[in-house]
């Protein structure tokens, strides 16, 4: 797997208590999670170190026990020197933390390492981050394609309304573009003012839409405790595609109601 930080964190378990090493945890502090009103924040480390005392006892040592869990859910936990590491009679094991560079280029490789661990471990439930990941894109799978099912809906009802309302008014303003036409205005002129109305027609409630869109998905920021606006432009390409092709299509209309048509050329 392409890592860009990788450590490894040596420990003995000895009854009922695992032992981890002074000198890895200091090289290297783990990360924490921080939870306040404004949602999770990943953190380093940065408490002082107290040897031979448990950490899930010893509330000046929070942040250790916070992070360590991570690594060790079951245990009593201490962080000792090497020279009582050295004096405990069992064998030594290894913890290693990684940071991937692209979480879900690697799901394959984390896929295996779920199944090493559930089989070094039968009948315990794994917790790790691709279960996670996985149980989180489960549940996010149906709300992602329930929005994309209503976002075409509601977008294709409001285009479709508009595109409606403006070709019901057509017939009134051929009279309109006629008067236009008989006082010698050029024809391009006519298209051109014919698509600038459109567009202003069209153009406002997309922008309303847009806000919308933008300060409603700030609120579920709070909820969901991750950027709502990542890649936000492909749904917004869509919709402009989308949009730009009914405002094509009711132009295109509206020419043939409104306009006058071209008169053929006598012999």
């Amino acid at each position: 797997m392409d890592t860009t930080e990788k450590a490894i964190y040596r420990f003995k378990n000895k009854g009922e208590i695992s032992y981890f090493l002074q000198s890895d945890l200091e090289k290297t502090p783990l990360n924490y999670s921080k939870y306040d009103e404004n949602g999770a924040e990943v953190l380093k480390v940065k408490q002082k170190i107290k040897t031979n005392r448990s950490l899930y006892e010893d509330d000046s040592m929070s942040e250790w026990s916070n992070a360590i869990s991570q690594l060790e859910t079951e245990r009593e936990v201490k962080i000792i020197a090497q020279r009582d590491f050295d004096k405990i009679n069992s064998k030594t094991e290894n913890v290693v933390t990684t940071v991937l560079k692209d979480f879900t280029a690697n799901s394959k490789e984390l896929a295996a390492l779920d199944k090493i661990t559930a089989d070094r471990y039968p009948g315990k439930e794994i917790y790790s981050k691709y279960s996670a990941y996985n149980m989180m894109r489960g549940m996010f799978s149906g709300i992602i394609f329930m929005g994309l099912f209503l976002g075409f809906a509601f977008l294709a009802m409001m285009a479709s309304c508009l595109m409606f309302k403006i070709l019901v008014g057509a017939p009134s303003d051929i009279k309109r573009y006629d008067m236009l036409n008989k006082i010698g205005v050029k024809r391009k002129l006519l298209f051109k003012s014919l698509n600038y109305e459109l567009v202003l027609i069209f153009i406002f409630p997309a922008l309303l839409a847009s806000v919308h869109v933008l300060v409603g998905m700030k609120m579920f920021e709070f909820f969901l405790s991750l950027n709502v606006y990542f890649k936000i432009w492909i749904p917004f390409a869509i919709f402009i595609v989308i949009y730009g092709i009914y405002y094509l299509i009711t132009v295109s209309l509206y020419q043939n109601v409104v306009l006058p048509k071209k008169k053929g050329k006598s012999n």
